[in-house]
């Protein structure tokens, strides 16, 4: 298997992130996941040539979740 993209992720900032209080934040999982998932989505779907339902299937979620998750990040169509 190849790979051809790393993804840059600083995880220890997004641990140690602080709120506008100077608190630490609540959401760290939900930031690394919107940091994560547009990604995996554009990558799922370019493998399977577009076809959403291989793609919900290989990921696991139904076809539904994987309707709301694309419109969540904005991603239209995958070039494959």
């Amino acid at each position: 298997m190849k790979t051809d993209k790393i993804l840059n992720i600083n995880i220890t900032a997004i641990v140690q992130a602080k709120d506008s209080h100077g608190g630490e934040v609540n959401n760290a999982y939900q930031q690394l996941k919107n940091s994560v998932e547009p990604a995996f989505l554009t990558e799922l779907l370019a493998y399977t040539n577009g076809n959403k339902t291989h793609a919900a299937r290989i990921a696991g979620i139904d076809r539904g979740t994987l309707a709301i998750k694309l419109k969540q990040h904005g991603i239209k169509e995958v070039q494959a």
